[in-house]
């Protein structure tokens, strides 16, 4: 098995998770390990902005490791399918929704905007994590949860053509007129919103 040295642990690598990170593990615990540029800044931003979201009240993994000389940082690896995942076979239960109007609202009082894609979501022991890390400084009304991410977390048009610019399977009889998802969306975010 391919191992890996970071801040002189070595760890297993379990699997390459896309061109710069992987999933590895330690004492059987499992991580998410991403390489970064050498001579960006990339490491020192990622580093600031785990910082601003956990200080946000938005759930991210544990970031657990930075090692500078190498460009590498260490989370915690967050199991089970991401929100897109689930959304492709069936409708999101009322905890996804709960979870992510308050992690919108979290976002919104820190005046930071973030990626909405249900892709970048998962739902794991009744925490909503942001896999992503990233966000926009600012607040950007106009990408805001209530006016563009919510129509990606029910079974709308933008969703199917998500899903299939993903190269997932698209169930395009689960889509319905636009004035019955505007209702449930409605319903959502009155039982729901912060």
């Amino acid at each position: 098995m391919e191992q890996i040295l970071v801040k002189n642990k070595t760890f297993d690598i379990v699997e390459q998770m896309g061109s710069k990170s992987y999933k590895v593990t330690r004492k059987g615990k499992t991580f998410f390990l991403r390489k970064f540029v050498e001579s960006s800044n990339e490491l020192k931003e990622f580093e600031a902005k785990a910082r601003e979201l956990k200080i946000s009240g938005v759930s991210i993994p544990k970031l657990r490791l930075v090692d500078k000389k190498r460009n590498l940082a260490l989370v915690d690896f967050i199991p089970g399918p991401t929100a897109l995942d689930i959304l492709v076979a069936q409708n999101l239960d009322g905890e996804y929704y709960k979870r992510i109007f308050e992690a919108a609202w979290y976002a919104e009082h820190d005046k930071i905007t973030l990626n909405f894609h249900p892709d970048n979501w998962v739902l794991y022991n009744g925490k909503l994590y942001y896999l992503l890390f990233d966000y926009v400084e600012g607040y950007d009304k106009e990408k805001s949860f209530d006016l563009v991410g919510l129509r990606y977390w029910f079974y709308t048009k933008e969703l199917a053509n998500y899903i299939e610019s993903k190269g997932l399977p698209v169930d395009k009889t689960r889509i319905k007129d636009e004035y019955a998802t505007n209702k449930e969306m409605v319903m959502c975010a009155y039982q729901y919103h912060v």
